[in-house]
């Protein structure tokens, strides 16, 4: 996809390259010089160091120096690091050991403290990476990269310009299971998000977006409400987008899931849905301790913390097979 857009190099096999530059051109260029990788893990999850400076001039003549000394990547050379990668992985960074008699909701029971929030989460990561396709906290395919991502989608100002493949994906609509953590709608919720009440729901869930932290709780319970007051928003729409607006505040209520968030808060499974049941969930939710945690000063803690609500399905969600 890169080499279809801009022009590629690379060293040659001998050297271990593992530079990252990033040069900004605008009113007022900058560079960033360091660790991290262009990933939502390098900007978001991990800890990395980052130099910036305005000084472009020399960090361009490095790149220029190092630039003439690689060689472009045609397409066969692509195709032939694809197929040696397919061959020869990468290892996977080390997983803690998974307890195969422990599932996922017995772990949530042992959570307390943030600590064992974030110990429990990291089993129930190598739970899920060990019994499916998708994890928890994995930068692609997992809760994690869903959360991030749709919530992008969901805060854009003007839904009636998404495209159909954001529109999709938004309600878990797109083929396989990614996009489907938080709950799969069903295909007629198209018409209902998007049809004739859409400036109501979007203006709705855009100011749970836009919220200060101290509108919550009321906020919460009262967009619960005016959501589920909107003809054919059942409560899988309405917890789904809420939760994709603040991960930090909401939790995803749907078949797979009413009954481990049932057993771990209450109330009642069938009766989940109602508003002021839906508001009970979420006032336990909140008095937990590991809730109650301020925000970790750890980059990774911190960007959990940012969705540790909706980060419960994991630890809930009954996957079929």
């Amino acid at each position: 996809m890169l080499a279809k857009i801009g022009r590629l190099r690379g060293p040659d096999a001998g050297r271990r390259f593992h530079p990252k530059v990033f040069i900004f051109r605008g009113g007022e260029s900058v560079a960033w010089v360091g660790s991290a990788n262009f990933t939502s893990g390098g900007f978001g999850m991990n800890d990395e160091a980052v130099f910036e400076t305005s000084d472009t001039e020399s960090v361009q003549k490095w790149f220029d120096d190092l630039w003439k000394h690689t060689d472009p990547l045609d397409a066969a050379t692509i195709d032939a690091y694809a197929e040696a990668r397919t061959n020869d992985p990468p290892a996977h960074a080390p997983r803690p050991p998974i307890t195969l008699d422990l599932d996922p909701l017995r772990m949530l029971k042992g959570v307390t403290d943030w600590q064992s929030y974030i110990a429990a989460l990291e089993q129930c990561d190598a739970w899920w990476s060990h019994h499916h396709s998708w994890s928890v906290l994995g930068e692609q395919g997992s809760w994690r990269e869903t959360a991030e991502v749709l919530h992008d989608v969901v805060a854009q100002p003007n839904w009636d310009e998404l495209g159909q493949y954001d529109r999709l994906r938004l309600l878990g609509l797109t083929p396989g299971e990614v996009w489907a953590l938080f709950g799969r709608m069903r295909p007629a919720a198209l018409g209902t998000v998007f049809g004739a009440d859409l400036e109501a729901i979007q203006d709705t869930v855009l100011g749970v977006v836009a919220a200060d932290d101290n509108a919550f709780p009321e906020l919460a319970f009262e967009s619960y409400r005016t959501l589920r007051d909107i003809e054919g928003v059942g409560p899988g729409i309405a917890t789904r987008l809420l939760t994709l607006a603040r991960p930090d505040r909401f939790v995803s209520v749907n078949g797979a899931s009413k009954g481990g968030l049932a057993a771990s808060f209450g109330p009642a499974p069938s009766t989940l849905g109602k508003p002021s049941n839906y508001a009970r969930l979420l006032t336990a939710i909140y008095e937990q301790d590991w809730y109650r945690t301020p925000a970790p000063r750890n980059a990774r803690e911190r960007a959990i913390w940012r969705m540790r609500t909706a980060l419960l399905d994991s630890f809930v969600y009954a996957a079929a097979g």
